[in-house]
């Protein structure tokens, strides 16, 4: 990054006010960064970045309506050279794939934030890419190289990302129609994503579905866990 007075302006997007609060603190103790603007939903982003593009951009993977991974996309389609920084509770070793397919340039943990967040901001900036250790450099090479799908085994991973969503939103015990207003979908399309899961996950009825998503969620730190076929 060239050496200059003006301070990185960065677009923090998340849904949750009081994690943005102390995102926003922890950005602005660096005297090089300040955060420009919050949004709490894909559509307040794409205005905010429309109106007024930022240098920087850090978004969560849960949003309601479009989700992190979907609106990263979005952003690099109107935006290709926006850095991008995901910050998510989510793990790692299935969301990082995803967010750097879809253009991020970074994947840090909240509970990891306090520590790696600037300096991941930073390592962005000077053209770096940012990952935690628990990633391996094997997967990080295969994914920024939009690695061969054929190679992939898990089912999780054959997911797409919204059917990967519905999936893990089953886990967390939402039901169809509550699903369908997070996602900002019809419950018709809903059930398709529900009968897509239990084709590439291999289940034999909705419960095997919904018990092996329970499953995913409550393990969700694991990077060891495989769907079963119930």
């Amino acid at each position: 990054m060239e050496s200059s007075k003006e301070k990185v302006r960065i677009l923090l997007v998340d849904d949750h006010p009081i994690l943005r609060y102390g995102v926003r603190r922890l950005i602005e103790s660096d005297s090089a960064l300040e955060v420009m603007a919050e949004a709490e939903s894909a559509n307040a982003a794409l205005d905010i970045i429309r109106k007024d593009p930022p240098d920087f951009a850090i978004i969560d993977i849960s949003l309601k309506g479009t989700n992190g991974i979907e609106l990263i996309k979005i952003i690099l389609t109107q935006l290709g050279t926006l850095p991008i920084l995901v910050l998510s509770m989510h793990q790692e070793s299935v969301y990082a794939v995803r967010a750097l397919r879809a253009g991020a340039k970074g994947y840090v943990r909240k509970e990891d934030a306090t520590e790696k967040l600037i300096s991941g901001i930073h390592h962005i900036l000077d053209g770096h890419l940012v990952m935690n250790d628990r990633v391996s450099d094997k997967l990080m090479v295969s994914m920024v190289n939009n690695g061969d799908r054929k190679n992939i085994r898990s089912g999780i991973d054959s997911l797409t990302d919204r059917e990967l969503e519905v999936f893990e939103l089953l886990g967390e015990g939402c039901g169809r129609a509550m699903i369908a207003q997070t996602m900002n979908v019809s419950i018709k399309t809903i059930e398709t994503y529900k009968e897509n899961l239990k084709k590439k996950l291999l289940m034999d009825g909705s419960q095997a579905l919904l018990k092996s998503a329970i499953k995913w969620h409550s393990l969700s730190n694991s990077s060891s866990f495989e769907p079963s076929s119930g």
